[in-house]
């Protein structure tokens, strides 16, 4: 996701050599269903022994993620590893740890779950409490129905492959979201991370793509948990496409972006966010290192993450708010929030535009704030409308 990256390779490694793996019987659950929305993070209501909180499903994270904060109340719910890992210039990763009460979702249970602890500060990440992983996600069917936008985890003996296995492509993946893609006759590796925001290919001469043209140059913020890089790169489009085994993507649109210059990136080539998933329907089996992949009719989709601009923004310094136009006036908010032509847009999930500026600065507090605006990623958005702020949730 563009907050929060697959964590580093050797802490993976690190973590699974010094624990002992066991089979999680779930086989007594009943279907549970949740709703995923073509525009944001997917997020699903759990618990943890008694206490209730939201989790993020990330595809793209192998191991899993409690905030800080959260962490503190359930302080005496877990036991902690004697291990603490150093990442990239020295930042210290907080040490693993061991639950002592289950994990519950629906009426899966997850016992003894293995987390690290992390600041999750980012906007759209407020009202998460953690990431779940694909650590978690093995012990369990995870389908991802964006044509009808529900989500669904399913237990093993009620997951029926003859209902279904005609109409899926069935792709290897393996437990860190990696499929394989076929580019220009060649083979590259593409991770699947249902936490990441947009389609990106590595840019280190790795990926050539023959027939792509640039569309535009970008300046743009790539967010770790722990850390943050600003990187150059280009938005680009090729109308070939790609292959996913049988499945012919095309044509698309794409960011690149220079993974090999990052410890915990370098095995990437490719990296596929929400804007790429939500296009096509998944079912994801992570302990038999299977995903299927819904076969779209034409074998062609089109994915352009340009279909919204901001073509003018216009600040009213005295109230704080920015009345955004957008081009061939294409406004998406309009399908998620009951908003008007001419409201002037005041905070998005209670944090303001002035906070924005006063935090980082006029320039760069405006970026993030309309990075988020972008993302369509948020529950609320504040409007100031005939001189009143009217705060709109999603439809």
């Amino acid at each position: 996701m563009k907050f929060c990256r697959s964590f580093f390779p050797f802490l993976v490694l690190l973590i699974f050599c010094s624990c002992s793996k066991y089979k999680i019987d779930n086989s007594q659950a009943d279907i549970f269903e949740f709703k995923i929305d073509t525009h944001r993070v997917i997020v699903v209501p759990a618990k943890i022994g008694s206490v209730v909180c939201n989790l993020m499903i990330d595809t793209g994270s192998d191991i899993s993620v409690l905030r800080k904060d959260f962490a503190k109340k359930i302080d005496k719910s877990f036991d902690s590893f004697a291990i603490s890992f150093y990442g990239m210039q020295g930042i210290k990763i907080d040490s693993v740890w061991r639950a002592k009460q289950d994990l519950t979702i629906g009426d899966f249970k997850f016992p003894m779950f293995d987390f690290i602890k992390a600041d999750l500060n980012h906007f759209t990440l407020k009202n998460i409490h953690g990431i779940i992983g694909t650590d978690i996600l093995k012990h369990c069917i995870l389908k991802l129905d964006y044509s009808n936008k529900k989500g669904f985890f399913i237990p093993f003996n009620k997951f029926e492959t003859s209902k279904f296995i005609k109409k899926y492509e069935k792709v290897k993946i393996n437990k860190n979201s990696y499929i394989t893609v076929k580019l220009d006759d060649r083979d590259y590796k593409m991770l699947i991370d249902s936490g990441a925001e947009n389609l990106s290919l590595d840019i280190d001469n790795s990926i050539q793509i023959r027939d792509a043209i640039q569309l535009r140059k970008i300046t743009s913020k790539y967010n770790y948990i722990y850390s943050s890089y600003n990187f150059e790169g280009d938005v680009r489009k090729s109308n070939l496409g790609f292959n996913i085994n049988k499945i012919n993507i095309k044509p698309i649109i794409y960011t690149t972006y220079p993974f090999k210059n990052f410890l915990s990136q370098r095995k990437r080539e490719f990296s596929c966010g929400i804007n790429f998933i939500s296009k096509l329907d998944w079912i994801f089996d992570y302990a038999n290192n299977y995903v299927y992949i819904l076969k779209p009719d034409d074998f062609s989709l089109s994915f352009d993450l340009s279909n919204y601009k901001i073509k003018e923004a216009f600040s009213y310094p005295k109230e704080y708010g920015i009345l955004f136009l957008w081009e061939k006036d294409k406004n998406p908010l309009q399908d998620i929030f009951d908003i008007k032509k001419d409201d002037k847009v005041f905070a998005i999930n209670q944090t303001s535009y002035k906070e924005c500026i006063e935090k980082f600065g006029k320039n760069k507090g405006y970026d993030i704030f309309l990075d988020v605006l972008y993302s369509l990623d948020f529950d609320t958005i504040t409007v100031i409308r005939n001189g009143k702020k009217i705060t709109l949730a999603r439809k």
